[in-house]
């Protein structure tokens, strides 16, 4: 399927718009029947979701779990047994029967809205490896560390609002009607938290640590860390802060040769690189076993990636399906760097196409395209060099602003 029909233009959306692609493929015997059996598990969702009127929620949970199921099942494996295995299906079956259990509570809803609403539920669970991590790191909340001692102990998230938490408003019961319920004050978390806090300050060896900014915006540090601050300067006794930097990042969309070179070049200097691309047949870890490969379409890895100042985005496919959305997420979001292969001529047409997405001349200023310093590279792994070049320049210039597109 990919191969033959998702490497030229995008298929109409749709199983519809799949179908139609594949009937002018060379592929459509071999791939007819597979969607026609990919289209009758659908099916039952598809008509619920189709509805003209509101759906019962757990109507609607109950209907995606059971195409989860059927789109999990193989020739040796129920989709049940599949899907719910592992600490990523056992998280996930918890989810799904908290929400199974607390759907007749909530109200029925149009299916276009139930992808939306269940991203958002879902995003609020963490599934944490029970295995595999270092035998002497641990990562505990507060009421475990009450119970645990350890040599050297790591404080994070020492801002307002994370330790302590926002007590925030209650829109259901002002404090007399808290009082008169015998219900404890909103603060009493503040003072449960403080405890937590001054136990876990109480140990040998501490490191406080807070985030400086959080997704883009100052924060506020502790109320704690300046008592602490306060009883020191009055004590007249210095004390030393190491600011840690966010890791440099470089989002590489494009698993080509260039990109192999890239990669190592990348990280001799410093940089945790991602490589991007829905070609599977490209994007194989065999070819990058160093680095973090990503099947998804580029914008989606982008998002998942959250890229910040300290984050470079190069696009080498050469494919606009595939570059142009990840440029797009790039111009948008506040990355030093922004990278794209390609003649100047390509480039031209490539500006034609995200200007009618929105975006100003002074944002498709910010691409770097032909991507490289002119050094007269030829072969991959001077391209590499060159584009490495280019993005150790950009760094230590001063910051474009971000978000000059729609």
């Amino acid at each position: 399927l990919e191969r033959e029909v998702l490497r030229g233009p995008r298929p109409a959306p749709g199983l519809e718009g799949l179908r139609y692609a594949v009937s002018l493929s060379g592929a459509a015997a071999t791939l007819g029947g597979w969607l026609s059996e990919l289209q009758a598990r659908i099916a039952p969702f598809e008509s619920l979701m189709g509805r003209g009127r509101p759906i019962p929620v757990a109507e609607l949970l109950a209907a995606n779990v059971g195409l989860a199921e059927a789109l999990a099942a193989t020739d040796r494996q129920t989709g049940p047994d599949r899907l719910w295995s592992g600490e990523a299906g056992e998280a996930a079956a918890g989810f799904v029967a908290d929400l199974d259990a607390c759907a007749a509570t909530l109200e029925a809803i149009d299916g276009a809205a139930w992808p939306a609403l269940l991203e958002a539920l879902m995003g609020a669970r963490v599934v944490r490896p029970r295995y595999g991590r270092h035998p002497r790191v641990n990562v505990w909340g507060p009421l475990e560390a009450r119970l645990q001692h350890a040599d050297l102990i790591v404080l994070g998230g020492l801002n307002e609002g994370s330790w302590p938490p926002d007590v925030g408003v209650d829109p259901w019961m002002s404090r007399p009607m808290r009082e008169a319920f015998g219900l404890p004050p909103p603060e009493r978390r503040v003072g449960l938290a403080a405890h937590d806090f001054a136990q876990a300050f109480a140990a040998d060896e501490v490191m406080l640590t807070r985030a400086v900014r959080a997704d883009g915006a100052p924060t506020v540090a502790s109320r704690w860390l300046l008592r602490l601050d306060n009883a020191l300067e009055a004590a007249g006794r210095d004390y030393f802060i190491h600011v840690h930097n966010p890791p440099l990042r470089m989002a590489i969309v494009g698993a080509v040769h260039i990109t192999q070179a890239l990669v190592q070049v990348a990280a001799t200097a410093g940089y945790a690189v991602t490589v991007a691309d829905p070609r599977r047949a490209f994007a194989d870890a065999a070819r990058f076993p160093s680095v973090e490969v990503s099947t998804e379409w580029p914008d989606d890895a982008l998002k998942r990636l959250a890229p910040d100042a300290r984050t470079a985005v190069v696009t080498l496919t050469h494919d606009p399906k595939i570059d142009d959305p990840a440029l797009a997420f790039a111009l948008r979001a506040p990355v030093f760097y922004v990278g794209a292969l390609g003649s100047r001529r390509t480039h031209g047409l490539r500006l034609e196409r995200l200007r009618a997405q929105g975006f100003t001349d002074a944002a498709l200023a910010r691409i770097h395209a032909p991507i490289g310093l002119a050094i007269g590279a030829r072969s991959p792994a001077e391209i590499a060099i060159s584009i490495m070049a280019e993005v150790t320049r950009a760094r230590h210039a001063p910051p474009a602003p971000a978000g000059g597109g729609a």
